[in-house]
C-alpha cells in the first residue's frame, strides 16, 4: 500500500488538485475530519507550533489535511476548519474512493 500516490481531490478553495500540484517540495500529510472532537484539532494545533518553530524554513514543506469524511466535509466546512490553524495548511477532500486512492 502506497501513501500519497496519484490522486485527484479538491482543495478548500474549490480548486481541483492532483499530486503534481505538490511535487515541488515534500508534503506533511494528516488524515482526519472536521467533526473530530479531539485528536485532529490537537494534532493540527501541534503542527502550528512546528511551523512557528521552523520559521522561514517552514516554507520548504507543503502541509496538507486530507478529510476522510466524504459525507460531511465539503469545501465550505473544510475552508473554515483549516483557516483556524495556519495559512500554509491546505485542506483536501473528495469522494470516499478518491480519498482511499491517496
Amino acid at each position: 500500500m502506497s501513501i500519497a500516490g496519484a490522486f485527484n481531490l479538491t482543495d478548500h478553495t474549490g480548486r481541483a488538485v492532483t499530486e503534481a500540484d505538490f511535487n515541488d517540495k515534500p508534503m506533511v500529510i494528516f488524515f482526519g475530519y472536521t467533526f473530530c472532537p479531539d485528536v485532529c484539532p490537537t494534532t493540527l494545533a501541534e503542527m502550528v507550533g512546528w511551523v512557528e518553530d521552523l520559521g522561514e524554513e517552514a516554507n520548504a514543506l507543503h502541509y496538507v489535511f486530507v478529510s476522510v469524511d466524504a459525507e460531511r466535509d465539503d469545501q465550505e466546512t473544510l475552508a473554515s476548519y483549516v483557516g483556524a490553524f495556519f495559512d500554509q495548511l491546505v485542506g483536501l477532500y473528495g469522494t470516499q474512493q478518491q480519498v482511499l486512492d491517496v
